[in-house]
């Protein structure tokens, strides 16, 4: 049966080695990081209706972005504006970007999936991901991901034929290449911080329910919180990530997942309550991201 899932992962901000720098390079810390992401898109707000603009949203890109200061943060998350691009070339890659919720369908490929049992290598469809962090005490969502039938296991011999030459594009190389090429990761991480392939682990690559695709859902789809850009005034568009209170959720928790078994109809009881306090946060619902370009 399908479940809906509780994921913890960092809440600590990227930022630049200077801050004067207009680049954040690519993560080489030791473990990941969040970024305040700007990119056009796609949103459905209340009248359920997608709409494009540029968007900024909470979210992991791992590789490179632009970045400019937010001058009125106070020195309070969001510190800094990422417009994500990808240089594939460079020399030290480590953390790659899991969940990638950029380009068609959101994409989840490893991150803790063998750890807690295999639970998350084993997902029904219709099972919902909830990725966020634990601030101050309280669950602060960033994605809300919602497994469809596109879903491909995998283990480090078999993962290039999931991935052919032709197919390896930013997607390939911001999410894929650095949980298994020796040359782009730092050994001194450990595993589960670095996300990369164990020769001795199989693992599951998930594709999430597009907009598209609701009807065949029973009209539940991912997204991501989200609020339309505007460059006249900062204090429109800056905003944390929304605290979601449910029932199986433990706001105190910093690390690891929390899973529940539903019914179809309790995941869609869930989904509908995930949207609403979103809409309450004054936040529409991210459908869709332009991918980052490549330099």
């Amino acid at each position: 049966m399908p479940k809906i899932i509780q994921f913890l992962h960092t809440a600590v901000e990227a930022e630049p080695v200077s801050v004067n720098d207009s680049i954040i390079h690519w993560n080489n810390h030791d473990s990941h990081r969040r970024k305040f992401l700007l990119a056009q898109g796609k949103y459905v707000a209340n009248n359920e209706i997608e709409s494009e603009s540029k968007l900024v949203f909470w979210g992991e890109w791992e590789a490179q972005s632009d970045v400019v200061r937010i001058s009125k943060s106070n020195n309070i998350p969001p510190r800094y504006l990422n417009t994500p691009f990808i240089n594939p070339s460079v020399p030290n890659r480590t953390h790659n970007t899991d969940p990638n919720v950029f380009g068609t369908r959101f994409k989840y490929i490893i991150c803790k999936q063998t750890f807690f049992h295999n639970l998350l290598t084993n997902l029904e469809s219709k099972s919902i991901i909830l990725f966020g962090s634990c601030i101050n005490g309280n669950f602060c969502l960033d994605t809300v991901f919602v497994v469809s039938e596109i879903q491909n296991n995998y283990n480090l011999k078999t993962i290039e034929r999931l991935f052919p030459r032709e197919k390896r594009g930013q997607y390939y190389h911001a999410s894929v290449n650095p949980i298994y090429d020796d040359t782009n990761y730092n050994q001194d991480i450990n595993e589960e911080d670095s996300c990369r392939i164990s020769d001795q682990n199989d693992y599951t690559y998930y594709e999430s329910v597009d907009f598209t695709d609701k009807e065949k859902y029973n009209g539940i789809f991912s997204f991501v919180p989200c609020k339309q850009f505007d460059s006249e005034k900062q204090s429109n568009y800056i905003f944390r990530q929304p605290i979601l209170n449910l029932d199986f959720i433990n706001g105190k928790q910093t690390q690891g997942i929390n899973s529940k078994d539903c019914t179809e109809s309790e995941i869609e009881d869930y989904w509908k309550e995930i949207a609403l306090q979103v809409e309450n946060c004054g936040l529409e619902k991210g459908t869709f991201f332009k991918t980052p370009e490549r330099r």
